[in-house]
Order: structure tokens, then sequence, then C-alpha cells
């Protein structure tokens, strides 16, 4: 099996930083541009199924990369962004001015971090993501596209490596349709290349 995995393409609230978790915003005109670019980077890989997070950047994300495929598109609340409660909609340097402690440990030590904002722990979404592993093992298919978040794409890279928790933000989030390509073969994920963006410059 092949996999291709990706973020979603910049959106309104990735340009001002606002911090999105389960809220959403619609992608930019640059987002668009950048989503046909990777389509047209996997113009000839025949795509058997497209898994996307339920969040409407990452489903409309899919949606212009899926143009012209065959390939059906699967919608998953496991690959969803991590939750971060009343953080959601605020702007980044609003939470870092208010919350330095608690946003340092979010984004370097994530099997420390506790959140006090009614949002997910790491725990909690690294077993959500693990869940969908469990799934796409199972499944027949040759070559899988999956569109999800920035934290979600490092987490699935993290676990398939098997890396443990403390371990994820050795990576950095990836820019917008950054492209990610991982061989499953044998009971064991092989990942060739990650946060490949050549196809936007």
């Amino acid at each position: 099996m092949n996999i291709y995995l990706t973020r979603h393409s910049q959106t309104e609230w990735n340009l001002v930083r606002r911090i999105q978790g389960f809220l959403d915003s619609p992608l930019t005109e640059k987002g668009i541009e950048d989503a046909k670019k990777l389509r047209d980077r996997l113009k000839d890989v025949d795509i058997d199924v497209a898994y996307t997070s339920t969040q409407g950047r990452a489903v409309k994300t899919a949606e212009i990369v899926m143009e012209g495929k065959r390939g059906k598109l699967i919608e998953s609340e496991e690959l969803r962004e991590l939750g971060v409660g009343t953080w959601q909609g605020m702007y980044y340097e609003d939470i870092i001015k208010n919350h330095p402690e608690q946003f340092e440990l979010y984004t370097t030590k994530p099997h420390v971090y506790k959140p006090d904002n009614g949002g997910e722990t790491y725990p909690e979404f690294e077993k959500r993501v693990r869940g969908f592993i469990d799934y796409i093992k199972k499944q027949p298919y040759e070559n899988i596209l999956i569109v999800t978040h920035g934290l979600t794409y490092m987490m699935l890279l993290n676990l398939f490596e098997e890396k443990p928790l403390k371990n994820l933000t050795d990576r950095k989030v990836p820019l917008g349709t950054a492209l990610a390509k991982i061989k499953y073969e044998d009971g064991k994920f092989e990942i060739l290349y990650e946060g490949d963006d050549k196809h936007l410059f």
C-alpha cells in the first residue's frame, strides 16, 4: 500500500494566525491554487480512496486534489485536528500572551501538556489517530490519499515510526498541501519522504 499524506491548504485563519482546532475557516485563493498544484502533481497516481477529516478545510482540499480521479472520498472524525477547547478562534499572539506556560507545553512537550481549556489531551489525540491507522491496515487498496491537519499529519508520521508521544514535536507543522509518501508492506510502515512542498514553488 502507498499512502500519500497531506495537510489541508491555507485557510483564512491560517493567514491571520488564529487557531482553528475543531472550528473552521474557508480556504484562501492561495489555498485553492495550492490544492490544484497538488492535484496536478498526483495526476498520474491512481488513487483508490481518499480519507479526509470531517472538517471543511480538509474536505475542500481533498475534493480539489481528487478532481478527475475515480477514487471515493471518505470522511473520518479520527483525522480531525487536535481539539483546543476555548483557544479555538483565538489569535496565537493572545494565547501566547495570556497562557504562556500552557502554550509552551502545547507546542514542545505534548506528553506533559494538560489542557485547562476543555481541549483534548495529546494521549487522547494519539489514541484517536492510532484508531485510524489500525483501520487502514486492514484495507485492500494500493494507493490511498489522506488529507488532514498539521498536528494530525505529525501524529500519523510519529505513529508510523512507532515513536513515543514526546517525540511528536521533533517535527514541524508542514505547509498546506506539503506531501508525505509512506509505504505499508508486511505489517511495517516506511516513510519515503515527508514535508515535500516542491510543487508549491
